[in-house]
């Protein structure tokens, strides 16, 4: 009987030295994991804090160079306000240029008179012509820039280096295609809407701009774009400069519509709706409207593709440090993060 009474107690001590472990174990290992999330956490807010030190440490000392070599002539430094402005009024340019050319050539063409004199629009596109070339002047003498070849940043505000990496680059041969005065050599002509169609050229300038405006509101004004807010604003306007375009042409070849049943028609075709309301008559208008048929459905899965990337660049960016701490969990304790879950006490 004693044998019997000594055995139990023995299991039940056992069973209970077991189950004390498991509890303890449990709680320590839950204690060691979290102490690890901890660190990790407090290891990325310090990369990060370190990452914004070295940029703080690096425009601290381009500003020192900058202020040790304005003594040596005028210079428009990198971290100017004066970028901010350039690339605003760039951009809107570009647009316009690309706007207006489109829609005065399509008017002329339907009213079938390319022979028109000045107006206010070529006074404006005149008016930015000159800056440009004004900005081109600029960019040879005046505009230092951020050289990464040393390793390091250092601005560069040597005139003939200055010069030389202008022109090494494709923006020299962009500015210089666009801003040949082509409309003025044939002012006896008077065709400056078809002439001008060398300015268009500048639309494969937007992308630059746009990512330029990124860097210098960051630099000169503390403000940050990131790259999802530029390639929105990249797709809305090159969307806009599209659908003008296909507005201007069918308004072009269109007589008997307006220019809102020109926007209507592009905005339904390019976007594959196509109600049927507005149809070709002839074969121009038909091979027209098979063009844009063809293009409106490769930029319309280029939207979708363009939106699906950034919702999905989105989740990866949210779940990045959840990835991490789960990485965590299963290189030190198993293939499941959850391991001690099954575990269970009783008492």
């Amino acid at each position: 009987m004693m044998k019997e009474l000594c055995k139990r107690f023995e299991i039940r001590l056992r069973e209970s030295i077991e189950q004390d472990f498991l509890y303890h174990l449990n709680l320590g290992c839950k204690k060691i994991t979290n102490k690890l999330v901890f660190l990790l956490r407090t290891m990325e807010k310090l990369s990060l804090a370190a990452d914004d030190m070295s940029k703080i440490v690096n425009k601290v000392k381009n500003k020192s160079k900058g202020s040790d070599r304005i003594v040596q002539g005028y210079r428009i430094y990198p971290n100017s306000k004066i970028h901010v402005g350039w690339d605003l009024f760039a951009l809107f340019s570009i647009m316009f240029y690309c706007i207006a050319c489109s829609v005065e050539l399509a008017k002329l063409y339907r009213r079938n008179k390319f022979r028109e004199g000045h107006d206010y629009i070529h006074i404006m596109a005149y008016f930015m012509d000159a800056c440009f070339l004004i900005d081109i002047f600029l960019r040879m003498n005046y505009y230092a820039y951020i050289s990464y070849e040393t390793g390091r940043n250092e601005i560069i505000d040597n005139r003939d280096m200055m010069r030389q990496t202008y022109m090494k680059g494709n923006n020299f041969k962009l500015d210089l295609v666009a801003s040949l005065p082509i409309d003025l050599l044939a002012l006896r002509f008077r065709r400056h809407p078809a002439l001008r169609l060398t300015k268009m050229i500048r639309a494969l300038q937007i992308p630059h701009f746009l990512s330029a405006l990124q860097q210098h509101l960051e630099d000169s004004c503390k403000i940050i774009l990131n790259e999802t807010h530029v390639s929105i604003l990249l797709m809305f306007l090159f969307s806009m400069l599209i659908m003008i375009w296909i507005s201007s042409g069918w308004y072009a070849i269109r007589t008997e519509e307006t220019a809102y049943d020109s926007v209507y028609w592009a905005l339904t075709t390019l976007t594959t709706v196509g109600y049927g309301d507005l149809t070709p008559v002839n074969l121009p208008q038909t091979i027209f409207a098979l063009f844009v048929g063809a293009a409106g459905a490769t930029f319309s899965a280029a939207i979708i593709a363009n939106v699906t990337s950034f919702f999905h660049d989105v989740e990866i960016a949210e779940d990045s440090t959840d990835h991490k701490l789960n990485c965590v969990k299963v290189r030190f304790f198993g293939e499941e993060p959850l391991i001690y879950s099954h575990v269970r006490v009783e008492f």
